[in-house]
């Protein structure tokens, strides 16, 4: 297992999460860089004159780049067509993620507390991903002073299917990814001031989120990383402050294993398969899962016939 020589680990660097995934063997999805923009141009991309001439410079970069079945994304981000596309079950490639908007909001956010001064512009290619209702096949593994902790489903809004083999490799990477960082200073986004988890964190220690994304030919890469939950990554299935084993559905059934070695995976199965036979994935609310009370089991089977389509136009996502 070899140990990252990066001098200063930022984790909402895509770029810095792809040499250490080199260094320590992980299988990754791979990129390209293609530009880079000064963060304070990015910024204040209305303003006139050399702003404006170094903006113009680096997009055209990036439209010179595009690629059939590539997409493109900031270091620390990738565009709300992206994540919007997915977010609502929709992953094949579209021509929309070959380019970058210089007002896309949610980008301005998170790059407002990118901490560094120059951001790198990735080109990666878009991954045939293994599909469970409409959905890619991901997973997101929180590590918490070097030991991961908790694998939760990416996706809330369906239900994934126990697949041990899947979760082993997840952690089992998440594990290396820990090992190489042991030692490595890091280097924080300025958000994390805002969330209380960062007095509950030793900061010298190795925190993270990493996100793995399966293929069609059931290969398991790392996707991107990010903070630990308590400086920021969302919880995905997990209920918020209790992020521990797995979590396949969001916020009803998972299991609780050991967080050292997760060697009680096979000890989980049957609760894991019961959990499934009960929460058929057509009742798993979209998007207010996370704020909304828990189905009952009278709920439940009021909904037990209702569509996906049906929740979702009832919720006011689809006309």
């Amino acid at each position: 297992m070899c140990a990252t020589t990066l001098k200063r680990f930022c984790p909402v660097s895509l770029g810095d999460w792809l040499k250490v995934c080199q260094a320590a063997g992980v299988p990754f999805v791979p990129a390209e860089q293609v530009s880079v923009i000064r963060r304070e141009d990015y910024l204040n991309w209305t303003d006139e004159g050399a702003v404006r001439e170094r903006l113009m410079t680096a997009y055209s970069q990036i439209s010179e780049a595009a690629d059939d079945n590539y997409m493109m994304r900031y270091d620390c981000c990738s565009s709300t067509e992206v994540k919007a596309a997915l977010a609502h079950g929709k992953p094949e490639w579209s021509d929309d993620f070959c380019f970058l908007m210089i007002d896309d909001p949610r980008v301005y956010t998170i790059v407002e507390e990118y901490p560094r001064e120059v951001v790198p512009i990735w080109k990666r290619p878009w991954i045939d991903a293994a599909k469970v209702a409409g959905y890619p096949v991901e997973y997101r593994a929180f590590v918490r002073d070097g030991a991961v902790v908790g694998v939760s489903n990416y996706y809330p809004q369906r239900q994934l299917p126990y697949n041990e083999a899947h979760l082993r490799e997840v952690v089992r990477y998440a594990e290396v990814l820990a090992a190489a960082l042991t030692g490595t200073p890091f280097e924080w986004h300025s958000g994390m001031a805002f969330y209380n988890g960062r007095d509950e964190l030793d900061l010298s220690g190795v925190h993270f989120s990493a996100d793995f994304i399966v293929s069609v030919s059931e290969e398991v890469s790392f996707l991107e990383g990010g903070p630990p939950h308590e400086l920021g990554a969302h919880e995905c299935c997990f209920n918020e402050d209790d992020i521990e084993g797995i979590a396949l559905t969001d916020g009803e059934y998972y299991s609780r294993l050991e967080p050292e070695t997760f060697l009680a995976l096979q000890e989980t199965t049957q609760c894991l398969v019961d959990a499934a036979m009960l929460a058929d994935e057509h009742v798993i609310r979209y998007g207010g899962a996370f704020s909304e009370a828990l189905y009952n089991d009278q709920e439940m089977e009021a909904h037990r016939d209702e569509s996906y389509e049906d929740i979702l136009r009832a919720e006011g996502e689809i006309d």
